[in-house]
């Protein structure tokens, strides 16, 4: 699993940004307690069902960059990709506007779509899990200490 970078967005220490989110990353608390960010490098688009399609970037790895390495040409080859999000992933990724916690996010989900509290927040975290891992969002971490 990949280490995670830590980046300081106060000086006292009150808020850290998690470039990668992990399920090893932080307690169960911090992460409900935490606020997704988008990455502003990815476009968003929405299709006629007003369901979001996000654009963005990928650093291309294994045999195709030890190739152009070995050739002597520049090894810094990205690829455009396209994530479709259905009705739910775009209501996510609309709230994911660095003010709205995880925790408010499950209580939006729970009363919107009627799930049971532990099904949204399983699958909520899943999925943010998933767009953290892609660098499509950051977790922004809050005091627990209160400000």
């Amino acid at each position: 699993m990949p280490a995670l970078s830590r980046k300081n967005t106060s000086t006292s220490n009150e808020n850290i940004i998690l470039s990668e989110v992990t399920s090893d990353s932080f307690t169960r608390e911090q992460a409900l307690n935490a606020v997704p960010v988008r990455n502003e490098a990815v476009n968003t688009q929405y299709g006629d069902n007003e369901e979001a399609i996000l654009t963005f970037y990928v650093q291309q790895r294994g045999w195709l960059v030890s190739m152009l390495r070995f050739l002597g040409k520049p090894d810094t080859i990205s690829m455009q990709k396209r994530l479709q999000l259905d009705e739910i992933g775009t209501l996510i990724w609309q709230l994911s506007d660095g003010k709205t916690s995880v925790l408010d996010m499950i209580d939006l989900l729970c009363d919107r779509y009627r799930l049971h509290r532990k099904e949204a927040e399983k699958s909520l975290l899943a999925f943010l899990r998933m767009l953290g891992e892609r660098g499509l969002i950051a977790m922004e971490l809050k005091s627990l200490h209160g400000s």
